[in-house]
């Protein structure tokens, strides 16, 4: 019978070729390329984004305007869409929801003393807002934010993240990575695709509910469901890709290229 060591305290040996290609070969060009073409990626995003919203809001009332973003890379474009500011009957209604919502996030758990990770992440969210109708309750006329300008604000953030991910994952696959070659590409382009189309469809979500719903929601899709949420879903792929790296290490003889300190 073999007794394996604890799993505290192990590692693998990295390759130092397959660190190196993917760092110089993949990540640096890929960083490169979008430094040099992320103006015209918001243009088409500006472009498709007004062509969706056409369908519930007058083209006339829709356009694509540029503003300035780094220095010697070139700005950004996005779409100016008509402000929504809410009535008193839509913010009372909010509000009530919103308490009630708190009330059952703050119900203490019958198994545990604190609340699950979820209920907390909700409860965070729920506050946010709350704290936005509070304001558009008693001071909606001094709200300095337009549908405009948040649009402005999230495609300058959109086109950060993207930078961001393309340089954190890269690094992560590159140095912190382990395994072949093969699945840490798949674990960086999955993760590249996943934030490149889910940023495109909350661009456009986005724009729908301020524009047509109400500038009440501006904060709530800002500050919970905006880079916070983006950065949540990069730890979650790496945590699953390094699960599905120590599940593949932890059977049969792949067991024996374990290191321990």
């Amino acid at each position: 019978m073999q007794i394996y060591f604890s799993r505290s305290y192990r590692h693998l040996k990295p390759d130092s070729k397959e660190r190196l290609f993917l760092l110089l070969g993949c990540v640096l060009p890929c960083v490169v390329f979008f430094l040099f073409f992320y103006t015209k990626i918001s243009y088409l995003l500006a472009v498709w984004v007004k062509e969706a919203l056409t369908v519930t809001i007058p083209e006339s009332s829709l356009r694509i305007a540029y503003a300035e973003f780094l220095p010697f890379f070139g700005g950004v474009y996005y779409v100016q869409i008509p402000s929504t500011m809410p009535s008193f009957q839509e913010i009372t209604l909010n509000l009530a929801v919103t308490l009630i919502l708190l009330f059952i996030c703050f119900l203490p758990s019958r198994n545990s003393k604190g609340g699950t990770p979820l209920f907390i992440y909700f409860a965070i969210i729920l506050l946010t807002h709350l704290i936005a109708i509070i304001f558009f309750m008693f001071a909606q006329d001094f709200y300095p934010y337009s549908a405009t300008h948040y649009s402005e604000l999230y495609i300058k953030q959109q086109v950060g993240i993207w930078l961001s991910f393309l340089v954190l994952s890269g690094l992560i696959m590159g140095i912190l990575g382990y395994g072949g070659i093969t699945g840490r590409l798949i674990a960086f382009w999955g993760t590249m695709t996943y934030s490149f189309v889910f940023g495109c469809v909350r661009y456009l979500a986005s724009m729908f509910i301020i524009s047509k719903v109400s500038s009440l929601y501006m904060a709530i899709l800002f500050f919970s469901l905006g880079p916070l949420f983006d950065f949540l879903y990069l730890v979650c792929f790496y945590s699953i890709y390094i699960n599905a790296q120590i599940n593949r290490f932890d059977q049969g003889e792949r067991r024996l290229k374990w290191l321990w300190l």
